[in-house]
């Protein structure tokens, strides 16, 4: 069964399985790609990972960075089991099993029995980094509401003479 491994820099790396009988596989930044690949240097629907006759190929999608191998820009790359390209500013690699050649890949019969029915990628590791960022963003958001309404309770006192909670408290 063919594998895909992500390599973000500074990132830790994700590695997606699929099945043989998938024909194309997208790739980029929008949540509806097969694999999404969360980067700024990566298109919102960045390439397709094609099954040909003879193994896979990378197709550019009219992408804003493109397709590198050694710094070369490609539009379709005939891929090789172990070559690197570099989609934006993330490496990707194709593995396939050892008992496989990266040509003739053979569909095994418990490969449906894997697949999902959305027929979306599998993640092998699922990175929690995004989740981190999002919960920090609002950790600083509430303590710097929470500031703010402290800072005007204070002026509120300094200026009257008296507590915000009592001034609300005598108008309801």
């Amino acid at each position: 069964m063919p594998r895909v491994s992500i390599y973000p820099p500074g990132e830790i790396s994700v590695r997606y399985r699929f099945g043989t009988e998938r024909e194309v596989i997208w790739i980029g930044r929008d949540r509806h790609n097969d694999i999404v690949i969360d980067r700024v240097a990566v298109s919102s629907r960045h390439a397709a990972l094609r099954r040909v006759e003879d193994g896979y190929e990378l197709i550019d999608a009219g992408s804003t960075n493109g397709l590198l191998i050694d710094g070369s820009r490609r539009s379709v790359v005939a891929l090789e089991a172990g070559m690197r390209v570099m989609i934006g500013d993330v490496a990707i690699e194709l593995e396939t099993d050892e008992a496989e050649p990266a040509a003739g890949l053979r569909q095994e019969a418990h490969d449906a029995g894997h697949a999902r029915a959305s027929h979306r990628v599998r993640p092998q590791v699922v990175p929690s980094a995004a989740g981190a960022d999002a919960g920090l963003g609002l950790l600083v958001w509430l303590l710097a509401a929470a500031v703010f309404f402290a800072g005007m309770a204070v002026r509120f006192q300094s200026d009257t003479g008296r507590s915000w909670i009592e001034a609300v408290r005598s108008r309801f």
